[in-house]
């Protein structure tokens, strides 16, 4: 890798005076700039992989207090090869995932995300487990070089964030990697491990499995599956509402707003889409029809669920009742017992 198969520059460069500010602009849509582990995630799932390793590791440089921090994803996906990077990856709204059912990402916009954390470097480790590597370098400036070289194992990708960090800002670091993760990812349908430390120490800093399975908390829970959609609705002591949507376990869109009223709500489907703005859910035929599931499953199952808990007396009645009268459920009286405190 002595010399680079190809120099360039992404297709919309940003620098005050250059062309024109798409890539900014786009970088800075991303109110979290943490939010680059949900595309590249994303990206991961979308390739087939089985699993996303995540690695933060900080490095002093001359001055102790001052280092970088490398944040790795590595995954065991298909892989690309020099169309991809080339014409898909460094050139904006080219997506190789146009039109492909099933596939989370629609715009080719995603990996512009990464520029938001402002890295000195991000660089891109690719083989299609064809024998050919491929390394793609994109500087601050989005200017790339692309390297290629032979020998390469299996199939898989790793993209690497070179980021300035000073020593005392690496705690805040981790934690909002964490956080970030588990709001993005926390429901992803492939295992995530996310491991940091410093170089060169033994003890990580921290280890954390970041996807766990569909849920909702509360106090009374029903799962609801119907042709590709799940839906997961609960009522929680304190009566408060929460939707959100998901495709592939990870996180489109979420709020408070009491859209299907004072309940607990999160919705699966593979079929739901961003917004070209990546800050909601697409309002289409796909949307309508998972959130007539969720209207029948709070409806039907979780207000039978209710009633059912209830009669069986297994948790506190009382608790039960304020919660679903507090979600606003249309209990049948007749179904409504609590025992009584004295006989």
């Amino acid at each position: 890798m002595a010399s680079p198969y190809r120099t360039g520059r992404a297709a919309a460069p940003a620098a005050e005076g250059r062309e024109d500010g798409r890539v900014d602009a786009l970088s800075q849509q991303f109110a979290d700039p943490l939010a680059f582990y949900r595309e590249l995630v994303q990206n991961a799932i979308d390739a087939g992989a089985s699993r996303v390793a995540i690695t933060a590791g900080w490095e002093a440089g001359d001055d102790p207090e001052a280092g970088t921090m490398v944040v790795s994803l590595r995954d065991d996906g298909c892989g690309m090869g020099r169309d991809i990077l080339e014409n898909q990856l460094t050139v904006l709204f080219r997506s190789g995932k146009e039109g492909q059912e099933g596939k989370i990402g629609k715009f080719g916009i995603g990996f512009v995300s990464v520029l938001a954390l402002e890295p000195e470097k991000v660089v891109v480790r690719t083989t299609r487990g064809d024998g050919e590597l491929w390394t793609l370098e994109l500087r601050s400036d989005q200017s790339y070089d692309l390297f290629h070289a032979a020998g390469a194992g299996a199939s898989g990708t790793t993209v690497s964030l070179h980021v300035p960090l000073a020593q005392d800002e690496i705690e805040r670091f981790v934690e909002g990697s964490e956080r970030a993760l588990r709001k993005w990812c926390r429901h992803a349908e492939i295992p995530i491990q996310l491991v940091a430390h410093r170089v060169g120490e033994g003890e990580p800093l921290r280890e954390a499995r970041i996807d766990t399975p569909l849920s909702v908390e509360g106090l009374v829970t029903v799962r609801v599956e119907d042709g590709g959609t799940t839906v997961v609705a609960g009522v929680a002591e304190e009566a408060a509402s929460r939707l959100a949507f998901f495709n592939r376990g990870l996180l489109l869109h979420e709020t408070t707003q009491p859209i299907l009223g004072m309940v607990r709500v999160s919705i699966q489907d593979a079929r739901l889409e961003h917004t070209l703005s990546r800050d909601n859910v697409r309002r289409d035929a796909h949307y309508d029809r998972v959130m007539r599931l969720a209207r029948r499953a709070i409806d039907r199952d979780l207000t039978r669920a209710v009633h059912d808990a209830l009669e069986e007396g297994a948790i506190a009645a009382d608790a039960v009742l304020r919660a679903a009268l507090g979600a606003g459920l249309a209990l049948d009286p007749k179904r409504v017992a609590i025992p009584l405190m004295h006989g």
